[in-house]
């Protein structure tokens, strides 16, 4: 949990860098280029730790022997239990909806883009496939694709 927690962390800061300095710019390719490395490192940081060995001079015990003699009480003593909220398994499972919806939605993007890419001509080219639509949606690139109307 406390790697999730420092990955998004990471993820949240390079993004908030990337829309104050580079929204703006037209280097598509460096802004593009600092997004990839921007999450490899905010998945890769929380994996490093650091460690420093103290030495601690050990200090002599006392030699002191006290007999201990068992108690005898006939008495049974119940301990209440109590169930506390298990705060790891409540935030666990909110992050696993979360990611699954964020998931699906992508998913559903990627098939109607696909479904809407095969409606429409195709022409093919050397290192794309232009896609000529005759709706009034923007111009827009995916991967190889490029749909124009």
């Amino acid at each position: 949990m406390l790697y999730f927690i420092k990955a998004n962390g990471l993820i949240i800061l390079f993004y908030l860098m990337y829309v104050l300095f580079l929204s703006k710019e037209t280097f598509f390719v460096s802004n593009r280029l600092y997004m990839i490395l921007g999450l490899i490192l905010s998945l890769s940081l929380p994996l490093i730790t650091f460690t420093k060995t103290i030495w601690v001079d050990p200090t002599p015990v006392p030699e002191f022997y006290q007999e201990i003699t068992p108690k005898n009480n006939n008495a049974i003593e119940i301990p209440i239990q109590e169930n506390p909220l298990d705060w790891t398994l409540i935030l666990s499972t909110v992050y696993v909806i979360i990611s699954v919806v964020i998931l699906l939605k992508i998913g559903i993007e990627i098939a109607s883009f696909y479904n809407r890419i095969r409606k429409h001509n195709q022409q093919k080219e050397s290192d794309f496939t232009l896609i000529h639509s005759n709706t009034t949606e923007n111009p827009f690139s995916f991967f190889h694709y490029i749909v124009i109307n």
